[in-house]
């Protein structure tokens, strides 16, 4: 966060006018590059910004939110889950009746760290991912915030899953096969939907046929396993070879006179 950013947050809320008021973030690269972000639209219309936030994911971010909100619709995070953020960020603004967006970047997010938790990939990880989705629409439906924005919410809904089946097809297929089955039947559930048309055809595959999906990517990792392994006995062959011939075993046959 920037040093005076709490200040710029709250005198922007007006002494507590505004239920919300959200800044502009910014990504720094491990070369220290920043990347701005467009969180909401800029001003005070609240309905502009919560359909922007649907469609293009608003990070709650150096966000200022009004306590008497929060409790008045007991919103709090799911705990021991990860992708916790899914489950609960979008209630906020829905919940919101009024709120205040500004063009100040407050918020630097550093994602120069390759071995960070949100980049390692698991089962567990992957699972969490998939109910932080179930409970995104869930909490929306019991706190009464569903039925304005219900087609806005489901593609969103199916837009957190696009990610969802690249992460199933990224651990082994036994394990993803269960989880991909589920997903697939919550995705049917919820199509129709008039935004799907938005997306890419990678990603409408994927949504139509994610069990289709995650098996051609276990097919290939399986191809190159395969590669990877023969080219060891290749190797190891060249190897005892050059070693019964009495050439040195770190130089390329071709070399040798």
């Amino acid at each position: 966060l920037r040093l005076n950013a709490i200040e710029i947050l709250l005198s922007a809320s007006d002494n507590g006018k505004y239920d919300i008021v959200a800044p502009q973030w910014c990504e720094v690269d491990a070369d220290g590059k920043e990347i701005v972000h467009q969180n909401y639209v800029v001003g005070n219309d609240r309905d502009a910004s919560v359909r922007y936030l649907l469609f293009h994911g608003g990070r709650m971010l150096g966000v200022l939110f009004k306590r008497t909100m929060i409790l008045e619709y007991d919103i709090f995070f799911p705990e021991k889950l990860f992708w916790e953020d899914n489950a609960i960020a979008a209630c906020f603004f829905l919940a919101s009746k009024s709120m205040n967006v500004i063009g100040d970047v407050l918020y630097f997010y550093y994602i120069g760290v390759a071995n960070s938790s949100s980049r390692s990939i698991s089962y567990q990880k992957v699972k969490d991912r998939i109910i932080s989705t179930d409970l995104f629409i869930e909490n929306a439906k019991k706190k009464g915030l569903y039925e304005q924005y219900a087609e806005e919410i489901n593609w969103r809904y199916l837009d957190f899953s696009v990610y969802s089946i690249e992460l199933l097809g990224e651990i082994p297929y036994k394990l993803a096969k269960p989880l991909t089955i589920y997903l697939e039947s919550q995705i049917q559930k919820l199509m129709p939907n008039k935004y799907f048309e938005l997306y890419d055809p990678e990603s409408k595959a994927r949504l139509l046929e994610p069990l289709e999906y995650i098996k051609r990517k276990d097919r290939k990792r399986n191809k190159q396993k395969i590669k990877a392994f023969f080219h060891g006995i290749r190797h190891s062959i060249v190897v005892i070879i050059k070693k019964i011939l009495g050439m040195d075993p770190t130089k390329s046959i071709y070399h040798e006179k």
